[in-house]
């Protein structure tokens, strides 16, 4: 009986090591599968509240571009101002112009790019496109003197906003006025 229950003793000293060892191990197991759990739980409220912080920041750039874009169409605006002011400032004394528009008078897009009418959006945004700019000035409009426009453009040059300035034609206008009118179209370019 002694051999015996020191068979069991010793059995008994060599399983209960490994059950107490198995269970811490379960219940350590546990306590890392609860731990990662809340982790887990934190980390979506912590992405959720990035979500939320990069939502206010898109909206605070795509108000900050808006600005800047005001702000640049009004110092594009204040430059044709200028511009304008030059042209008037040289007009002399009996002409008026009737139509003052720019070469191309609409922007085409550069060849090669997507169309301006319809960009595709590519990976969240929308795909760039080239436009080209405008590369004159075509001023037309009427006179009382036919040596008129010949003054205008001289007046122009002297101005030095232009590079190339050319007299396209004079014609004399249809009005039954005991007054002549001459018709002029003038091309500036920079």
């Amino acid at each position: 009986m002694r051999r015996r229950a020191g068979g069991w003793f010793a059995a008994i000293c060599c399983v209960l090591p490994l059950v107490a060892v198995s269970l811490s191990l379960k219940y350590y197991q546990e306590g890392r599968a609860a731990a990662a759990i809340v982790e887990t739980d934190q980390l979506g409220a912590a992405i959720e509240a990035s979500r939320a912080v990069l939502g206010d920041l898109r909206v605070a750039v795509g108000h900050a571009d808006g600005r800047r874009a005001r702000a640049l169409q009004m110092q594009d605006k204040r430059r044709w101002s200028i511009l304008i002011s030059k042209v008037v400032s040289a007009m002399p004394r009996g002409v008026w112009l009737t139509s003052l528009s720019s070469d191309p008078s609409v922007p085409a897009v550069a060849r090669g790019s997507r169309r301006a009418s319809n960009p595709q959006p590519v990976d969240g945004g929308y795909a760039s496109f080239e436009v080209e700019a405008a590369r004159g000035l075509v001023l037309k409009g009427n006179c009382t003197d036919p040596s008129s426009p010949l003054r205008f453009v001289t007046a122009l040059k002297e101005s030095g906003v232009f590079s190339s300035i050319s007299h396209e034609h004079i014609r004399r206008g249809g009005g039954g006025d005991v007054d002549e009118i001459y018709q002029f179209e003038i091309q500036c370019g920079w």
